[in-house]
């Protein structure tokens, strides 16, 4: 027994051994934070309304729009980087970190000011963007970006190196504090200013533990020509793809805030708590551990790719599938157990996004282009999936409503299919992109029938 056990053990320090082990401190990392992040949900629903969140949710979007329009990939530019990492690289990358963070803190003061400025009368009046508060919340969010911007770049190369087992202390420990704080505050000050200050206590934490927990060279201000415009060079496709995510991932807040009312759109992030947590499992597969596991495939032996990437393609597929029917068949009945019947909405609401699961597994497939640097590739699929987002829920909005408006977002998502699959054909072979193929289309068909019955 103990001879045929070893020969499924991975053998130490290989690659298999450390994505073994980079899963497991992934898992642990993923299962914390939510319990974490659970508990303080539940807390925080008893001690403010549902419009505290939906108005916390639509003043970050200005944020997110910003950092994913200035975003050049640092990040993905040290994981996949070919040549050994310098010291000098990664104190420029954390240069242009800053840079970048203060020019998104001063655009989001200037959204802030518009929107105090432009007329509202086109918006519902019960909506978040009708509050008289949202200008100066928008404006508090600007320090964010700030504290977000001075994290160390040893932390990528963490990720890089699959040392997962200091992300995880550090996430976890970063999460612990936004926590604390943010409980703290709500019980003085039960208001949606509370999740401000837990969002900027989280930051801080984050950036501080970042120079305390990974080794590496102490940063500093750097420059070099050369590094910057390698940056640009592998990045300069990736704004454009993360200007289209910013679209993709955040379109719904903006229509539903000026759409529906406050209320709904409360139960909608309440929902959505557990479609983010749920993907946050399914990123760990797909960015946390994909990414860097295939591109050191494609630096040190290529010729393995494609045994590789199928074998991890079948391991996603199974936890996608596991992860669309768990939310199915169990969201309206966590609701009812864990949230008080003011929330009771968002059960029948988490049903409907629980296809995004089935989605999430085309992202391994187009991460492939990241890793080779064909990041021209992946923006186009970026910037389809951002297009039919839009399109399809204003169209489903317009004819169906709320619910509409939803069957589109989950429609959209395989619009990009027919391109992503045309394109990894030559590395995966046909046999495999004949199964992504009906993967995509089973996936459609649920979509429509839960449309119909749900």
């Amino acid at each position: 027994m103990k001879t045929l056990l070893s020969r499924f053990r991975p053998t130490p320090g290989s690659l298999t051994a450390r994505a073994v082990d980079a899963l497991g401190w992934n898992l642990v990392n993923a299962g914390a934070r939510f319990v974490l992040k659970l508990g303080s949900t539940l807390i925080m629903t008893r001690l403010l309304v549902p419009e505290a969140f939906a108005m916390m949710a639509f003043a970050m979007t200005f944020i997110v729009a910003l950092e994913m329009l200035t975003d050049i990939g640092i990040h993905q530019s040290i994981v996949r980087e070919p040549s050994p990492l310098s010291p000098l690289f990664l104190r420029v990358a954390w240069t242009v970190k800053i840079m970048r963070s203060s020019f998104i803190s001063l655009g989001v003061l200037v959204l802030a000011l518009v929107f105090r400025l432009i007329d509202k009368s086109f918006v519902a009046p019960d909506s978040v963007m009708a509050q008289p508060v949202m200008p100066y919340l928008i404006a508090a969010c600007a320090v964010s970006p700030v504290l977000t911007g001075l994290i160390s770049t040893n932390l990528d190369v963490a990720v890089r190196s699959l040392d997962y087992r200091s992300v995880a202390f550090h996430e976890v420990s970063s999460e612990a504090i936004r926590i604390l704080c943010q409980v703290g505050f709500a019980m003085l000050y039960p208001s949606v200013w509370a999740l401000l200050v837990g969002a900027l206590v989280g930051a801080l934490s984050r950036a501080a533990l970042s120079h305390l927990m990974f080794a590496g060279p102490r940063m500093r201000r750097a420059w070099d020509r050369d590094i910057s415009a390698s940056l640009w060079t592998y990045g300069k496709w990736i704004i454009g793809s993360s200007a289209a995510g910013f679209v993709v991932n955040n379109s719904d807040k903006f229509i539903f805030g000026a759409a529906i009312s406050g209320t709904l759109m409360g139960l909608y992030s309440i929902a959505f708590v557990w479609i983010a947590a749920s993907r946050q499992i399914l990123n760990i597969f797909t960015n946390a551990l994909g990414f860097p596991v295939i591109s050191e495939v494609m630096r040190d032996r290529p010729e393995d790719s494609r045994r590789l990437i199928r074998k991890y393609q079948n391991l996603l597929d199974l936890v996608s599938v596991i992860a669309f029917l768990l939310l199915l068949s169990l969201g309206p009945l966590l609701i009812r157990t864990l949230y008080t019947e003011t929330y009771e909405g968002a059960g029948r609401i988490i049903q409907m996004l629980a296809p995004t699961m089935l989605a999430l597994r085309f992202t391994q497939l187009s991460n492939i282009f990241l890793s080779n640097g064909q990041t021209q590739h992946y923006f186009i699929i970026v910037f389809l999936n951002a297009l039919a987002t839009s399109a399809f829920m204003l169209i489903g909005l317009s004819y169906a409503g709320f619910d509409g408006a939803i069957t589109g977002i989950m429609l959209a998502r395989f619009v990009n299919v027919p391109f992503l699959l045309t394109k990894t054909l030559p590395i995966l072979g046909p046999r495999q992109t004949l199964y992504d193929a009906g993967f995509a289309l089973a996936s459609v068909t649920a979509i429509l029938a839960i449309a119909i019955w749900v």
